[in-house]
């Protein structure tokens, strides 16, 4: 008889993966453990890691490593966990990791495999335009994000949602995928086959706004690097962070990035290459985020502006 999942080591260090958690203590008494990376000490500020708090509240023994090297493997050898469970945890698992897994090691990705492997999937759902963000359990392989195939589920992506809000949805709505892993042995392994498409680290200066660019891309932009690197210009030798906005395509006569008026329902008008971008929500550097009316009540002078 094939041996069933008994016990679970979870690994993650994002948010993303606190619906799945709780899902898991909740209806199935799961993981036994959780692993996670080191918290880092940023300026005066140490980074909060919500899987730790996590096992700290519900009493669950938890690995927090740098690397995953011999040491490491050795002390969660020793919790004889049967299956492995990642889901994004920013670390790679070598062959000799996964092989202490007897039912094997298994991924949550956000997107439609083997299109958006890679870690910036949900980014790269939002700036390519689709309408639904597909979330798919995998077997770990060697390679990245190459493993198979073991069942997908999907949420749709408003218009108006950005990496926050979308990534609530998929945490939520990846609770189905947890439901068809603890179904083991009884899954079935779909190899990738067609073409795959890969995403990259977003490096800060991606956050620059170029205001020759589509205002559609801008706009995107803006919703999908709304945690980092976050879309920024410059007014009055200053960062000026855009937080929401729309897009409407239109001739455009002024130079991009001329500000032009200020309209109560639509917010601060924008030029672009190819239409105007009405920005609803903003951020002065070292300032609170507050609705373009409230921006323009404090910046006056904004309306006729050139943002550089």
């Amino acid at each position: 008889m094939r041996r069933t999942i008994s016990r679970l080591l979870f690994a993650s260090n994002d948010s993303i993966a606190l619906s799945s958690l709780d899902y898991l203590y909740t209806k199935y008494s799961f993981p036994s453990a959780v692993l996670t990376t080191l918290s880092h000490q940023s300026g005066r500020k140490v980074r909060v890691n919500p899987i730790k708090e996590w096992a700290e509240k519900h009493n669950i023994k938890c690995y927090e490593v740098e690397h995953l090297g011999k040491a490491e493997r050795e002390e969660i050898q020793e919790g004889n966990y049967d299956t492995l469970l990642s889901f994004s945890f920013a670390r790679i698992f070598g062959p000799k990791f996964l092989s202490i897994f007897p039912c094997g090691g298994f991924n949550i990705h956000p997107s439609n495999l083997p299109e958006f492997r890679g870690p910036s999937p949900l980014q790269a759902s939002i700036l390519n335009g689709l309408n639904r963000a597909t979330i798919t359990l995998q077997t770990l392989a060697l390679g990245m994000d190459e493993g198979d195939i073991v069942a997908k589920t999907s949420v749709e992506i408003d218009k108006c949602d950005n990496y926050q809000t979308l990534s609530r949805k998929v945490g939520e709505q990846s609770t189905l995928l947890v439901d068809e892993l603890l179904k083991y042995p009884n899954i079935t392994l779909t190899p990738q086959t067609k073409d795959a498409s890969y995403t990259t680290l977003i490096p800060k200066t991606e956050g620059v706004i170029n205001w020759d660019e589509s205002g559609v891309l801008i706009e995107r932009k803006i919703r999908a690097y709304s945690v980092f690197p976050r879309m920024h210009t410059t007014y009055s030798n200053k960062l000026l962070f855009l937080t929401s906005a729309t897009f409407e395509p239109f001739f455009v006569s002024e130079k991009p990035g001329t500000v032009v008026l200020f309209d109560k329902r639509k917010g601060l008008k924008v030029a672009t290459k190819d239409g105007y971008l009405w920005v609803k929500a903003l951020q002065a550097e070292g300032k609170k985020e507050v609705d373009s009316l409230s921006f323009v009540n404090g910046n006056a002078a904004v309306i006729g502006s050139i943002l550089s």
